[in-house]
């Protein structure tokens, strides 16, 4: 799904206080009774030193 650059402009200029949110349900107890903490997957930075002919 991709949003155009206009309508994604014009969905950050809509106060909070017009943002219907009757629909979505509290976050109660028995939430974050079951809930878990899960890390972000990050790529690591490695360094390799190559021969010029194995570029080619």
């Amino acid at each position: 799904m991709s949003i155009s650059p206009k309508r994604l402009e014009e969905i950050k200029n809509i106060p909070d206080s017009e943002i219907d949110t009757s629909d979505i349900p509290e976050l109660d107890d028995h939430f974050w009774e079951n809930a878990k903490m899960v890390k972000p997957i990050t790529k690591k930075a490695i360094y390799i030193r190559l021969d010029r002919q194995a570029l080619k």
